[in-house]
């Protein structure tokens, strides 16, 4: 099995369309260790994050729903890992704003091949 850590970075991330921030097949293996989102407006704004799975039908599980950060400010919605195991399918990790160009997208993950 080959390891590499990586990091994806998204800038101002979209109002009207949900955003792709990493996807996995169905054998290969991804752990979050860091999703910060950052507000870099001065006033409050809100996001959505979920994790997407499919397999027979599409399930959304969501990591946060409508959560408003505060100006100039960020947050962590990995609290410790988060496992997207090759047994689950094929998984992607999405978001969206509540407000355009407001919030930008740090993730940090290992891939498992």
């Amino acid at each position: 099995m080959a390891n590499a850590y990586k990091t994806v970075f998204l800038s101002d991330i979209s109002s009207s369309t949900e955003e792709q921030i990493l996807a996995t097949a169905a054998s290969t293996e991804k752990i979050v260790k860091e999703l910060r989102f950052t507000n870099t407006t001065s006033s409050a704004v809100s996001f959505s994050c979920w994790l997407e799975i499919s397999t027979a039908a599409t399930v959304h599980y969501h990591l946060a729903k409508d959560m408003t950060i505060p100006a100039n400010s960020s947050l962590n919605v990995v609290d410790n890992v988060l496992v997207v195991e090759p047994s689950q399918g094929t998984a992607s990790l999405k978001c969206q704003a509540g407000t355009a160009t407001a919030v930008d997208v740090v993730c940090s993950y290992l891939e498992i091949t």
